[in-house]
């Protein structure tokens, strides 16, 4: 029975993260072609998904659509973290109950509020092939996207 309900609590954790999906009802992600070699990249999570995974799995995504449209390198020229809140309240509890001499008694019990906090973001990137194009100074923020996939950078398997 307890490995049972164990199961049960493990499944219903990982069923309600956002998984690497498109954007759906759980969050996902989604493109916006802006050119030929400029994609924006957005993703939200639900409120059961840490934060923390959030720029791996943008910078997952980049590599995916950069290997994709059949380049080599990218670079993010822009991004935006952001974070949406939903609110639940749990109703307020009063417990009656008739004491053997024919009064009343009780207990009052205010509901609470539980906040889920929704993380998003997006990110703009530049898709080349040859980086000798590109301007040294931004040699830095060249990004090998075979390197990503391969080595599962940013990759979650959640």
């Amino acid at each position: 029975m307890k490995l049972v309900l164990s199961c049960i609590i493990i499944f219903s954790l990982f069923y309600n993260c956002t998984y690497y999906q498109k954007n759906g009802i759980r969050g996902g992600y989604s493109l916006n072609n802006l050119s030929k070699d400029r994609v924006k990249i957005n993703m939200k999570l639900n409120g059961y998904t840490n934060r923390s995974y959030l720029a791996p799995s943008l910078l997952y995504r980049a590599a995916e659509v950069t290997r994709k449209s059949k380049y080599l390198y990218f670079i993010i020229y822009d991004t935006s973290y952001d974070e949406t809140y939903s609110y639940y309240k749990n109703p307020d509890r009063i417990d009656l109950r008739k004491n053997f001499d024919g009064s009343y008694s009780g207990t009052y019990t205010p509901g609470n509020t539980i906040v889920f906090t929704k993380p998003e973001g997006s990110i703009f990137i530049y898709m080349v092939n040859d980086i000798n194009k590109i301007d040294e100074k931004y040699h830095y923020m060249i990004n090998d996207a075979d390197f990503i996939l391969k080595n599962n950078i940013g990759e979650l398997n959640l």
